[in-house]
């Protein structure tokens, strides 16, 4: 099946993306960002393009209102919307390694062939002659990766339905936002205000929610505990005006007690569930009892790969634990220091952050 117009556009626009950005082939994340920027266009740019054929503005024109509605019923604004979800992907894709001859040609990865031909089965189904940029925006909505659904969520679009199944986090994990949602917490006065009041909650929030955020090490060091802090985190999270970023998003706790006793079963669920999480990509986990996996876990493959998570920014995460055990047993460790964003939890005084 053959191209429409739209997409004759917008793949030299991933084309340079990806050069752009260093990577070796055009990847769909690429796709994506190229598709946002096609629907920031205007008639007049079309025009340009079309260099005098009155009947290819008309198609560019449909096939970018089109996609225009699409993005509406996602509500995701053009291009206040579309301009923010494509820097922040950007930055989080960073830069590759790969040196572009711009003489040769940059050619789709397999990932994004896939969704080429998702675009053109979608089109094929619909009774369509030809693929276009709706068919290419459904396909990658349809299988988003990680990082377009945390883009998603920064921006305050509804996310698309879970396409990652997450066998390992359900059965151990507690996802507090479900509770939070089925009432399970007792309710602050006004939790749409917590943020605004709360100076923890708004370090924490702001921090691991940021496009480019850390991951969060709560120390307790007064009476509130930091299961006082992620439950109120929950519910605001879950509430009528969430924070940007926030929709969506589950944070689900981890406790070494809820896996498996025996070290090789272990290892083997938290590496799955660690996975789980990345993939599903609209997840925070909680290790609501870090010092337990740092010292039970301790110089494992699992330890490596949670540090890598961590490293990369793929997880987020918050962790926690008590002013004694962080000062004894994390401090002197300069790996977690490098990974976490560090929130002292005083009772009367602002957060001490380090």
């Amino acid at each position: 099946m053959e191209p429409s117009l739209s997409i004759q556009v917008i793949l030299p626009l991933a084309a340079g993306e990806a050069i752009a950005g260093e990577f070796e082939c055009i990847e769909p994340a690429h796709l994506f960002i190229a598709t946002l920027k096609f629907a920031e266009f205007d008639k007049s740019r079309f025009e340009a393009m079309a260099k005098g054929s009155a009947h290819a503005v008309e198609i560019l024109v449909k096939e970018h209102g089109a996609v225009c509605a699409r993005l509406d019923e996602l509500s995701i604004q053009v291009p206040a919307g579309t301009k923010a979800a494509r820097h922040s992907l950007r930055s989080k894709l960073g830069k590759g390694r790969h040196r572009h001859d711009r003489e040769r040609a940059i050619h789709r990865s397999e990932a994004s062939r896939a969704m080429c031909t998702a675009a053109e089965e979608r089109a094929l189904a619909a009774g369509d002659l030809q693929w276009s940029a709706v068919h290419l925006l459904d396909a990658l909505l349809e299988s988003p990766s990680s990082k377009m659904i945390n883009v998603l969520a920064e921006i305050g679009s509804a996310p698309p339905k879970r396409t990652v199944e997450t066998p390992l986090l359900d059965r151990h994990g507690s996802d507090l936002t479900a509770l939070a949602k089925e009432g399970h917490f007792a309710v602050a006065e006004d939790i749409s205000s917590a943020l605004a009041t709360d100076a923890v909650c708004k370090v924490v929030a702001e921090e691991i929610l940021a496009a480019n955020g850390s991951s969060i090490l709560l120390i307790q060091a007064g009476a509130r505990t930091p299961r006082d802090v992620v439950e109120t985190l929950a519910q605001v999270f879950t509430s009528d005006s969430p924070p940007k970023g926030a929709k969506g998003i589950r944070v689900i706790e981890i406790s070494v007690a809820n896996l498996p006793r025996r070290q090789t079963e272990f290892e083997q669920d938290l590496a799955g569930l660690l996975n789980e999480a990345t993939q599903a990509g609209n997840v925070i986990l909680w290790f609501s009892d870090f010092l337990h996996f740092v010292q039970r876990d301790s110089q494992t493959d699992t330890t490596q790969l949670l540090i890598e998570k961590l490293r990369d920014k793929s997880l987020r995460c918050i962790a926690s634990t008590d002013s004694r055990v962080y000062l004894k047993n994390i401090n002197p460790e300069p790996v977690w220091k490098r990974l976490f964003h560090s929130v002292w939890i005083h009772d009367t005084e602002a957060p001490l952050q380090l």
